[in-house]
């Protein structure tokens, strides 16, 4: 409720995960806090276990491809069958985001190894972003002046993949945290990458701004060095 009513991260996919899981990390300290048993081996949950990283190096190291892989065929399931079945005579039960995040989920419940079905619904969880939120690629292709291609040459089917392989990366982040059951954690990883992937892009956004307007200012400040020497060369002829 407080995050709908002060508006904060509308559109961005995985919201709700990541307030079920704030929602989950408060109720936990509480019971800890209350018990008296907060940093204690008490219970089997845990905030964080950073051994983790340390004792399964080799296992994190080989699932990291699978893991970006699922996630981003997860994303584009979802968006085509959203899409295909919009354009049908199926009803909009079938065809909104929700049925296509869940028609994406029971696709990676028939997945052969049983670890890709949670990043693959991860990844539909980043195709529930707002167009409005996550830029396209032709947007981070105008922050970086590389090329002035429209948004039909590179639609943001490659902006959803991008995010896409960093909500991949966060769930990987995200294996020595909030473990045993914690509620929201694919929707907080699908929201890590939705929001990383715009911060890179405002970020190069805003370093391109800042080169184009230091490069005005050097020509101006050259151009008025130059009507200076003009001057005081006509200053400086006989008359």
């Amino acid at each position: 409720a407080i995050f709908d009513r002060m508006e904060w991260f509308i559109g961005y996919g995985g919201r709700l995960g990541f307030v079920s899981q704030i929602a989950c990390t408060l109720f936990f300290l509480a019971i800890e806090l209350v018990s008296g048993t907060l940093g204690t081996d008490s219970s089997n949950a845990m905030l964080a276990d950073f051994d983790f990283y340390r004792d399964n190096a080799a296992e994190i190291k080989s699932d990291l491809p699978i893991v970006v892989l699922c996630t981003i065929f997860g994303a584009l399931f979802m968006r085509l069958w959203k899409l295909g079945t919009a354009k049908s005579m199926l009803p909009y039960r079938i065809s909104n985001s929700v049925a296509a995040v869940g028609m994406t989920g029971i696709l990676g419940g028939f997945f052969p190894i049983a670890t890709m079905g949670g990043p693959a619904y991860c990844g539909s969880f980043v195709a529930m972003t707002s167009p409005a939120v996550m830029p396209d690629v032709a947007s981070l292709v105008f922050a970086s002046g590389v090329a002035m291609m429209s948004p039909a040459v590179m639609p943001d089917v490659a902006s959803l993949v991008f995010a896409s392989i960093l909500a991949g990366l966060s769930q990987i982040s995200l294996a020595g945290l909030l473990n045993e059951g914690w509620g929201g954690k694919l929707g907080t990883a699908a929201f890590m990458g939705v929001g990383f992937y715009k911060l890179i892009v405002m970020g190069i956004r805003f370093i391109w701004l800042t080169l184009r307007k230091s490069d005005r200012v050097m020509h101006t400040v050259q151009k008025l060095r130059e009507n200076g020497e003009i001057r005081a060369e006509a200053q400086t002829l006989p008359r």
